[in-house]
């Protein structure tokens, strides 16, 4: 039974990620479209927004195109502040949608983590202890290696001990 439940679970898991974008898309951090009414249709972040969110984006580009027929659009050939801040806004929402999606969260479900308990910075921390502790055992080393680290004891005469270690 047991191995049936993870067959089963394997086929899903298989299934499902065959349905996620190519691995060029996958790898890296996400594109943000700057623009999303430059985005076609087809394109696999456009696919990823919400119903909601492709009708508000819709509808904002009939606005554009309506306005684009408008003689005062012809005379400056720029947008109205009010389908300005309309297009803006459209374009914040689209994104927030984007990013929520489950496509795009989908893909790295611990974004700040490097490994399986810690993240990037608490690498680098490791390492700059590391390098530190090295660091200064290698001075210790250098000076055994030269044997500098005390004095000789193959001299029968007593030596006074100048270097303050015992």
């Amino acid at each position: 039974m047991r191995l049936l439940t993870l067959l089963a679970s394997s086929i899903l898991l298989l299934s499902a990620c065959a349905s996620q974008p190519t691995a060029g898309e996958a790898s890296g951090k996400v594109d943000v479209p700057s623009d999303w009414f430059a985005v076609p249709a087809k394109d696999w972040r456009y696919q990823a927004l919400s119903p909601e969110t492709k009708s508000m984006l819709a509808t904002t580009q009939a606005t554009m195109l309506a306005e684009q027929s408008s003689s005062a659009y012809q005379f400056f050939l720029e947008y109205s502040t009010a389908t300005k801040s309309l297009i803006s806004k459209t374009n914040e929402s689209a994104t927030r949608n984007f990013l929520s999606s489950w496509i795009v969260v989908s893909r790295n479900l611990t974004p700040e983590m490097d490994g399986l308990e810690q993240d990037w910075n608490d690498y680098t921390r490791n390492d700059n202890a590391i390098n530190n502790a090295n660091g200064r055992a290698l001075r210790d080393d250098w000076a055994r290696m030269w044997m500098m680290d005390k004095p000789t004891t193959l001299t029968p005469l007593p030596l006074s001990n100048a270097t303050g270690n015992p």
